[in-house]
C-alpha cells in the first residue's frame, strides 16, 4: 500500500491552477516545500518482511570500504569523468515504488538513481552554473530566472559545492553537486562509461532523434553527425557536464512526466537531456512506463533504462557497464569478484 500512497501524494502536492498550469515544483513555495520534505523522509523508511517493520534511517549501507576505495581511486576500475552511476538501496520505500514503476527487472532491480560523475568541480564550473535556469510564472509560462536568483543558487552551498571528485544529480531539492562520499552511502552501485567515439548511421538518424529541447551544447555535436563527423567521448562528456552545471537550481520532477520540456528534471531525464546528442546512439529513448504495469501512465526515462541500454562486452560500441556491485562485476580486478559472481538475484530489492 506504501507505493501507491507515495505516487497519489505526489501528484496531490504538485499544485495545479483552474487553467491547467502547473505551479512550478522550483518555486520555494508551501506545496514544493512540503514535497521535497516529503520525498526526502520517504528516501530515509526502509521496510521488512519478516517480521513487518518499518525502520527510519538504519544507517548501514552494503557498499563497503574497499569497494568505495576502487570506485574513486586511479586505478582500472575507478571513476573516469562522464560516468554515469546508478545506485539503489536494498529495501527502501522510494527505490520500491521506482522500480515498479520504471519497468525494472533482472539486475536493474537494484538501481533507482542516477548521477553523472563531474570529477572536479571548482570557481570555473561556478561560473557555468545555473545559466539556463527557468522558473515559471504565475500564468504557467517558464521563464529565464533573474541573474539575482541564478547567483543565489550557484552560492547556495545546497545546490554548488566545489570538491575534487564530485557528481551532479537531481534530487528532491532539485539539480545539484554533491561529493561522491556522500553519493556513495548506498547499497547498490553500477558505473556506466560512455564509448570512446560515435558516429551517426549513414542516415543521419542521430542527428534526428532527438527529442524535445536540445541545450545548444548538444546542438552543436547533433550537427556535426548530421555533418557524418565523428565524435570522441571527451567531447560529448564536455557538452553534457556543461549542460548539467547550466540546470543547476532547477526544481525536481515529483510526476516523472516532464522529460520534453526540460525545466524539471527527474535524476535520469537530466542524464537523458545532457547526453541528448548521442542517446539515439547509446540506445537511451524515452519509454512509456506504469506503476505495476497499470497505473500512472507517463513516458520519461527510468533508471532501468539506462541500465539496460549499456553491455558488459568491452567490445561493445555503445553504453558499458564496468563496474557493479551485484551479479557479475565486469571489473576483473574486484576485491569482491568471487563473491559477486556467486551471488544471484534472491538478494535483490522486493
Amino acid at each position: 500500500m506504501a507505493a501507491p500512497f507515495i505516487g497519489l501524494s505526489a501528484w496531490q502536492l504538485y499544485r495545479f491552477k483552474p487553467d491547467g498550469h502547473p505551479i512550478s515544483a522550483y518555486k520555494k513555495d508551501v506545496v514544493h516545500t512540503l514535497s521535497s520534505h516529503f520525498i526526502n523522509w520517504i528516501g530515509t523508511i526502509k521496510y521488512f518482511n519478516k517480521p513487518y517493520a518499518l525502520v527510519e534511517d538504519p544507517g548501514s549501507y552494503l557498499l563497503k570500504g574497499p569497494e568505495i576505495r576502487q570506485l574513486i581511486g586511479p586505478g582500472p576500475c575507478g571513476l573516469q569523468v562522464g560516468d554515469i552511476i546508478l545506485r539503489g538501496y536494498k529495501d527502501y520505500l522510494d527505490g520500491a515504488f521506482i522500480q515498479r514503476s520504471g519497468g525494472a527487472d533482472g539486475l536493474s532491480r537494484f538501481f533507482s538513481h542516477a548521477a553523472l560523475y563531474a570529477g572536479p568541480i571548482g570557481e570555473k564550473e561556478r561560473a557555468q552554473a545555473c545559466t539556463q535556469l527557468n522558473e515559471q510564472t504565475a500564468t504557467g509560462a517558464w521563464v529565464q530566472a533573474t541573474e539575482c536568483t541564478k547567483q543565489k543558487r550557484r552560492h547556495d552551498t545546497d545546490y554548488f559545492q566545489t570538491g575534487p571528485q564530485m557528481v551532479i544529480h537531481s534530487m528532491a531539492k532539485g539539480v545539484h553537486v554533491e561529493d561522491i562520499l556522500t553519493f556513495l552511502r548506498c547499497d547498490y552501485v553500477a558505473v556506466l562509461r560512455l564509448p570512446e567515439t560515435f558516429t551517426a548511421a549513414p542516415s543521419g538518424a542521430p542527428a534526428t532523434a532527438a527529442e524535445g529541447k536540445v541545450s545548444g551544447f548538444s546542438q552543436t555535436l547533433l550537427d556535426r553527425l548530421a555533418a557524418h563527423q565523428t565524435l570522441n567521448r571527451d567531447e560529448v562528456v564536455q557538452a553534457a557536464l556543461r549542460t548539467a552545471l547550466s540546470e543547476i537550481g532547477s526544481g525536481y520532477d515529483f510526476l516523472f512526466e516532464h522529460v520534453n520540456d526540460h525545466h524539471i528534471y527527474s535524476c535520469t531525464e537530466l542524464v537523458y537531456h545532457c547526453l541528448q546528442s548521442v542517446n539515439a546512439i547509446i540506445g537511451l529513448k524515452i519509454t512509456e512506463h506504469r506503476f505495476l504495469k497499470v497505473f500512472f501512465k507517463r513516458r520519461t526515462v527510468a533508471p532501468a533504462d539506462l541500465y539496460k541500454a549499456a553491455s558488459a562486452d568491452p567490445a561493445t560500441t555503445g553504453l558499458r557497464l564496468v563496474w557493479q556491485n551485484v551479479g557479475k562485476n565486469p571489473c576483473s580486478c574486484s576485491h569482491r569478484q568471487a563473491e559477486l559472481e556467486a551471488a544471484d538475484e534472491t538478494t535483490a530489492p522486493r
